[in-house]
């Protein structure tokens, strides 16, 4: 048994808007106490990326290989910012693209020796009126 957080613990926070249940299920109950896992919320709240979506991104950043050249070519972010990423080397800067396309959101940050990484991530629904974030 672990002593750590069990999936009963988070079921308030897995049924509320704030903290929806994005996951992928691989069992049907918590290996710990044996406390049924909620659904997932996943096919209800992302959106599918499309393929014209996809081909769009991938045909724009064809060839950009640094956070400038991305940027230059998907014109200004939605939303920028500096000391996101992953925790053992956070990002010096980043930017988020969330209304080029329907169906995903593209974030690219820099790390402090000049490496970038790419997310591609797929658009929220809004969880009230079924809309998405993007205009």
């Amino acid at each position: 048994m672990s002593e750590g957080i069990c999936c009963a613990d988070l079921e308030v926070a897995f049924r509320s808007h704030d903290y929806p249940t994005l996951f992928n299920a691989v069992y049907g109950e918590c290996p710990w106490c044996g406390h049924v896992i909620p659904e997932s919320e996943r096919n209800r709240l992302l959106i599918q990326p499309t393929v014209d979506d996809l081909n769009d991104l991938v045909e724009r950043l064809k060839g950009a290989s640094t956070f400038d050249e991305i940027v230059r070519r998907l014109g200004h972010p939605d939303h920028t910012g500096t000391g996101c990423g992953p925790l053992k080397k956070p990002w010096l800067r980043w930017a988020q693209f969330s209304r080029l396309w329907s169906s995903l959101v593209y974030l690219v940050g820099e790390d402090p020796e000049g490496r970038v990484t790419r997310v591609m991530q797929p658009q929220i629904r809004s969880p009230y009126r079924g809309e998405t974030h993007a205009k």
